[in-house]
């Protein structure tokens, strides 16, 4: 592979513009120059357009694509996936910021392992109050563990925030692209089924991007999250019934949301 390879960046936006200017300035003022920005409007009402389009005039790196009605996050993602020309793609969330060095760190990372995959750390941001916070305080280390442990260390909690991952399209081609049949907790399913497939993980400490916080949010919507991650845990169990012997916290968690869906529905 080429020794500065092409990295889509794949950038859905649905009515996020009043944040999208500083997301897209932040991949284009990666130290890291080889690459491609693709923004895919998903159906918005707001000024996405007008600001993909003025970005798309002054970076010719810049591709803006377009869907009349919402089709959702999953379905925005593959859409930027399916039209991408590099040889790894990273995703941003249109209210989400890199840190300069995001990109550069990763790949360096990612050749050094020979991972498939690599996620960072990230601050938790408060633009109002400019206040931050380390989203993971405990140092992870994922390089020695096999296939079974790093299941059930997923299981147990989602490392792979979307804005941090870097990836290899040719193994994504290969583990599948984004479910759209999920209203919430797409990236947490393809993270899954990635180490189902054999994936190599990485993950770099260092926090690399500001994950802001606001209440226009999908996570601010806790019964939408919950169910959505209890259909990526049956899919998992769907999948490898023998995780049940290795993981048995799968089995608590379903349990546990499956209480919660039929006491909140």
């Amino acid at each position: 592979m080429n020794e500065y390879p092409k990295i889509s960046v794949i950038i859905p936006s649905y009515n996020s513009g009043k944040f999208l200017n500083e997301a897209i300035e932040s991949v284009v003022n990666q130290t890291y120059k080889n690459l491609e920005i693709i923004i895919v409007n998903d159906g918005s009402i707001d000024d996405t357009e007008k600001i993909a389009k003025e970005w798309q005039e002054k970076d010719k790196r810049v591709r803006y694509l377009k869907y009349q009605s919402n089709r959702g996050l999953p379905a925005a993602r593959n859409t930027g996936i399916k039209n991408s020309q590099g040889d790894y793609l990273a995703f941003l969330d249109a209210d989400d910021i890199w840190l300069p060095s995001k990109l550069e760190t990763q790949l360096e990372k990612i050749k050094e392992t020979k991972s498939d995959l690599i996620f960072s750390n990230w601050y938790i941001w408060s633009a109002k109050s400019n206040h931050k916070s380390l989203a993971i305080t405990k140092k992870i280390f994922l390089g020695s563990l096999n296939q079974s442990r790093l299941l059930c260390l997923f299981i147990r909690r989602n490392l792979g925030n979307p804005s941090t991952a870097l990836l290899k399209k040719e193994k994504l081609f290969e583990v599948g692209f984004f479910d759209e049949e999920l209203f919430s907790s797409e990236d947490y399913d393809l993270w899954l089924r990635f180490i189902l497939k054999g994936g190599k993980i990485s993950f770099i400490n260092q926090p690399l991007i500001y994950y802001r916080k606001h209440s226009e949010q999908m996570t601010t919507n806790d019964y939408k999250m919950r169910l959505s991650r209890l259909m990526v845990f049956k899919k998992v169990l769907h999948r490898k019934l023998i995780v049940l012997a290795r993981c048995p916290i799968l089995i608590k968690k379903i349990i546990l949301l499956e209480g919660y869906k039929w006491v909140n529905k």
